[in-house]
C-alpha cells in the first residue's frame, strides 16, 4: 500500500512531472492531429477520431490521477 504522502511525493518528483509534461504534449498533439486531418481534408474519419480521442483522454486521465483513485484500485477486490 501507499499513503498520501508517498503519492504526493511521487506526483511532485521531477521524473513524474517530466512524464506528465510529455503526456500533456501528447494529448495536445492528438487534438491538433484531429483538427489538421479534418480541416485539411474535409473528411471525418470516425476511427481516427476515436483513436485520437482515446489517446488524449488517456493522457489526461493519467496526469489528473488523485490519491483516492489510486487507493481505490489498490484495495483488494471483494468479488
Amino acid at each position: 500500500m501507499i499513503d498520501r504522502e508517498e503519492f504526493e511525493a511521487w506526483k511532485a518528483s521531477n521524473i513524474t512531472q517530466a512524464v506528465f509534461g510529455m503526456l500533456t504534449a501528447m494529448s495536445a498533439e492528438a487534438k491538433e492531429a484531429w483538427m489538421a486531418a479534418s480541416w485539411q481534408t474535409g473528411n471525418v474519419n470516425p476511427e481516427l477520431l476515436a483513436d485520437l480521442r482515446a489517446r488524449s483522454q488517456t493522457a489526461e486521465d493519467i496526469t489528473n490521477l488523485t490519491f483516492e483513485e489510486v487507493e481505490r484500485h489498490l484495495e483488494p477486490s471483494t468479488s
